[in-house]
């Protein structure tokens, strides 16, 4: 049995971000979902996960799931390097993760990707 799934570009959201900073976007207009990996090493520095429904000029708090828990653990904000799972992208066409920083060290990496 072949299980097809079609996936966008991966899209940098932060790229070595050592700041507050909002980021790029995420296209998610016909996403089902999208993925979010955080990397990098830092301390003191906070991916902020939001979404958009009107094309970024309004931005809302959104929880993604973090997927190295073993047990399902939806998060909205995120420090700890690893993949976070919007699971219903429907009617969200944006996706970004807007860094906010207390004492940082070292810098943060952002990618996401949609699944279509």
């Amino acid at each position: 049995m072949t299980i097809l799934a079609r996936t966008g570009a991966v899209t940098a959201l932060q790229t070595a971000q050592a700041g507050a900073a909002n980021g790029a976007n995420l296209d998610t207009t016909e996403a089902q979902s999208a993925v979010v990996e955080l990397s990098g090493t830092y301390t003191g520095i906070t991916a902020n996960f939001e979404a958009s429904n009107d094309g970024g000029t309004s931005w809302f708090t959104v929880a993604l799931r973090q997927l190295s828990a073993t047990t399902p653990t939806y998060v909205a904000a995120a420090t700890a390097t690893g993949l976070y799972r919007l699971e219903d992208a429907r009617g969200i066409n944006a996706v970004r993760a807007r860094t906010t920083v207390a004492t940082p060290t070292g810098s943060m990496t952002v990618r996401g990707i949609a699944t279509l």
